[in-house]
């Protein structure tokens, strides 16, 4: 197999996964389609949870966080654009990690995607 047809192959295999995390309901398994959809490695996903752990435990020990860095660091530092912080906060909600953090982010960064962290309180 020359190289065209390596990578060939392996845009088949890109495509497919990415029509597998279309089919992935992002509501039942958030983190999975996250995954997926984020191009994550093992080792993107262990970094970005790092980070929100620390950043949790910042606010759970009272200290007030800027949200304006808290989101520029996941742009820059682990590449999410700012729809994808959205999806990101989102995914880690609906999986229960983080919960009242994800609610406090969602509060100081009002959207319509954040609705469903509200609808019953």
């Amino acid at each position: 197999m020359n190289d065209k047809d390596m990578l060939d192959k392996l845009e088949k295999i890109k495509f497919h996964i990415e029509e597998l995390a279309d089919a992935i309901d992002f509501e039942e398994n958030p983190l999975t389609n996250l995954i997926i959809v984020m191009d994550w490695s093992r080792a993107d996903l262990d970094d970005v949870i790092e980070y929100f752990n620390k950043q949790a435990e910042l606010l759970a020990h009272g200290q007030a966080l800027n949200w304006y860095d808290f989101k520029k660091i996941l742009e820059e530092q682990f590449d999410i654009d700012h729809q994808r912080v959205k999806t990101v906060i989102n995914a880690f909600y609906r999986k229960g990690m983080w919960p009242g953090f994800c609610e406090e982010y969602a509060k100081e960064n009002m959207c319509v995607e954040f609705d469903h962290m509200f609808a019953d309180k």
